[in-house]
């Protein structure tokens, strides 16, 4: 994989260094994914029977341990923006929450209703994206030092949230 940056954005006062995201494969609908489940619709949540993907971002990026902001983008166009913040939650695992589990899949337990919904949701999204032929990237803007705090980040997150709309975010609409 190739961790090269693609260059830079700016979101408000923050800069995001770009990076392309690699498709490894597809998945049949969440309820599918553990075999022997006996799926019951009432059980799911409301995208949990969504088609999902494989994704990947490099692990070896400079900015896998650190915390700060992310954004998916697609092409050059800022689709959701999201805080990878708190003890342990690196930009790494913050990703692999989207769809990188153990093997790179979006887990059952994410597709139940009191499972992990805006994990399945962008997931889908991604995965409609990659079914169009669209490049998939994400951006991430570090905080280190004093600045890694959670309720810094948190607090940067929700600035640009309130100030710029994204088709992906829901929140804060």
């Amino acid at each position: 994989m190739n961790t090269k940056s693609l260059g830079t954005i700016h979101i408000a006062k923050y800069e995001f260094e770009v990076f392309e995201i690699i498709p490894i494969m597809k998945t049949d609908r969440g309820v599918n994914l553990n075999i022997g489940y006996a799926s019951n619709s009432n059980n799911i949540n409301k995208y949990g029977d969504s088609l999902f993907c494989h994704f990947a971002l490099d692990p070896s990026n400079e900015y896998c341990k650190q915390q700060g902001l992310y954004c998916f983008m697609v092409g050059n166009c800022v689709k959701y923006i999201g805080e990878c913040s708190g003890k342990n939650y690196s930009f790494e695992r913050r990703i692999k929450d989207y769809g990188q589990f153990p093997l790179n899949k979006v887990s059952l337990a994410k597709c139940k209703k009191r499972g992990q919904t805006t994990n399945c949701r962008i997931n889908a999204l991604i995965n409609k994206c990659f079914d169009a032929g669209l490049s998939i990237r994400i951006g991430f803007c570090a905080f280190e030092g004093e600045k890694s705090d959670m309720s810094i980040i948190k607090a940067a997150e929700r600035e640009i949230l309130e100030r710029f709309r994204f088709d992906w975010n829901i929140q804060l609409r």
